[in-house]
Order: C-alpha cells, then sequence, then structure tokens
C-alpha cells in the first residue's frame, strides 16, 4: 500500500528534520525542501496527497506558491505555518488564497499530524471557489475560508445541492426528495425552516445569499467553479 505523500515546505531546519523523521515514523512519505522557487517544481513531479508549508521562504513566500497551485488545483490540502506572519490580514489572506489551515508556531508534532490524517481520511472533499473565497465541504462539515460552520445534517445537506447548482433555482420538490426522500406537503414548512437557519448562518457571507424564487424554489448566487476530490 502506498504511504501518503506530505510535500514539505520549510528553511527552518531545526523544524523540519523532527517534523520530517516524526511523520515518516508515522507512515507518511515525506519529500522536503527549504526554498520557495522549488516548490512548485517538486510539487508538479511528486504529486503529493497534502502540502504543509511555511509562509517566509527564500525566494518565494507560502502566499505566492499558494495562489498559484489554487489556479489550478483546488483539491490538494495546503496547510500553512508560521511564526511571523500572525496579523488577521495575513491569516486571512491565507485562507482566501485556498488554504485549509493556519498554524502558528511553534507546532507540535502529533498535533499536525493528527490534522494531516483527519484531512487525508476524507475521500470526498469538495471544493467550491466564488471570486476569492473557498468552500470545501465533507459530509456535514462546511468551511468557509477556513472558518468551520456549525450546520446540521439536513442544513449540509440542503446547502450542498444549492452550491452544486449555483446560479439555478433548485426546485422544492427536488430538495425535499434528494434530502427528507419524499415531498409530501407537509414538509415544505420543514424545508422553510431549514433555509431560514442556512440564511442566519451565512449571514456574514453575504455572496451565498439564498433567495427564494415564489411558486419554485431556491437558489444561490450568479456563476461558480467547482471542482470535486473524488
Amino acid at each position: 500500500m502506498l504511504k501518503p505523500k506530505i510535500l514539505l515546505v520549510e528553511d527552518d531546519l531545526g523544524l523540519a528534520i523532527p517534523l520530517k523523521e516524526f511523520f515518516e515514523d508515522n507512515g507518511l512519505s515525506v519529500v522536503h525542501t527549504a526554498d520557495g522557487a522549488e516548490v512548485i517544481p517538486i510539487y508538479k513531479k511528486e504529486m503529493p496527497s497534502l502540502l504543509l508549508m511555511d509562509i517566509v521562504l527564500p525566494h518565494k513566500s507560502g502566499f505566492e506558491i499558494i495562489e498559484e497551485i489554487r489556479k489550478y488545483d483546488f483539491q490538494t490540502p495546503i496547510l500553512l505555518m508560521t511564526g511571523s506572519e500572525l496579523s488577521v490580514g495575513s491569516e486571512v489572506r491565507g485562507y482566501e488564497s485556498g488554504a485549509i489551515g493556519y498554524m502558528r508556531k511553534p507546532v507540535a508534532p502529533q498535533a499536525v499530524l493528527a490534522q494531516i490524517r483527519t484531512l487525508l481520511s476524507m475521500p470526498a472533499l469538495k471544493h467550491y471557489r466564488i471570486g476569492r473565497h473557498e468552500i470545501v465541504k465533507h459530509k456535514q462539515q462546511v468551511w468557509i475560508d477556513g472558518r468551520e460552520l456549525k450546520l446540521r445534517e439536513k442544513e449540509a445537506q440542503v446547502f450542498e445541492i444549492l452550491l452544486d447548482r449555483y446560479g439555478y433555482t433548485v426546485r422544492r420538490n427536488t430538495l425535499l426528495n434528494s434530502v427528507w426522500k419524499e415531498d409530501r406537503h407537509e414538509l415544505n414548512s420543514t424545508l422553510d425552516h431549514t433555509i431560514h437557519s442556512l440564511r442566519e448562518v451565512l449571514v456574514s457571507s453575504p455572496y451565498l445569499r439564498i433567495e427564494g424564487i415564489y411558486g419554485e424554489g431556491y437558489k444561490i448566487g450568479k456563476s461558480i467553479k467547482e471542482s470535486s476530490n473524488r
């Protein structure tokens, strides 16, 4: 069985070497580089399962690297770590660029390994891009720009269907049959309540406004690029 391959990008060898050895002792394959300019060529050659990357690097920053990768790859999880880029603005930039995690040094190897294992155990991650915003969904778990939403099971299912059909109206009976497996008239109030709860959760993300189309159903937004890790 092939070991999951991690691309570790860290110029502090005092951190990189112990992390590499710890990950390898725990069943991962690790490719390491300390130079930001080497990341993209190594990434294209090795096709890692996950990137764990410092932000401040020689020749090219972690921000520049992740923005370049996310031009064509929305699926590979990227974890950022930093000991200096600690402002809220830097953290927001990391998530908006497409990172799925932003960790402050010093990092605990056991905690990083646990996060890596969790991400690699998600075989059906779905990634949606709306402008500079990234939405990641796995079953009931949903993250917007790295911020996890607290959704109930039915809310997460309705949200996914609306995202899959971004810009198009999804009819009520489609939502009911897909989520509740039936479209009895009494379930319409249940659907409306679910939409109301979703709207409350999404109030801080106006680009995800759920619009009710009278006599038809609901829709979100105008256009989207979506990719799935299947």
